[in-house]
């Protein structure tokens, strides 16, 4: 059977294989978007990105500046290193 690479056809990439830690990230972020009853427009709103910039960081699909995790950590009130890293506490 053939398949797509076989016509040169690349992915996007949110198909192919994320990179590590990545969405550890985003797992931690929407875990504590949902944890402090906010929606994803309430957050871009307080962190002045998108909601669809959110929205791809929670599902991995893109990685967030320095700048904007610090921002989203803020926001949320967690600790930036443990929202970047996950190690140490929220």
């Amino acid at each position: 059977m053939a398949r797509l690479d076989d016509f040169g056809y690349t992915p996007p990439v949110y198909w192919r294989e994320r990179p590590p830690g990545l969405e550890g990230f985003g797992a931690r972020l929407r875990v504590r978007r949902e944890g402090a009853n906010m929606t994803r427009e309430a957050l871009a709103e307080l962190t002045q990105l998108s909601a669809s910039h959110v929205a791809s960081i929670e599902y991995g699909r893109q990685k967030p500046s320095y700048r904007a995790s610090l921002m989203l950590a803020a926001a949320l009130g967690v600790d930036a290193h443990w929202l970047i890293s996950g190690e140490g506490q929220p």
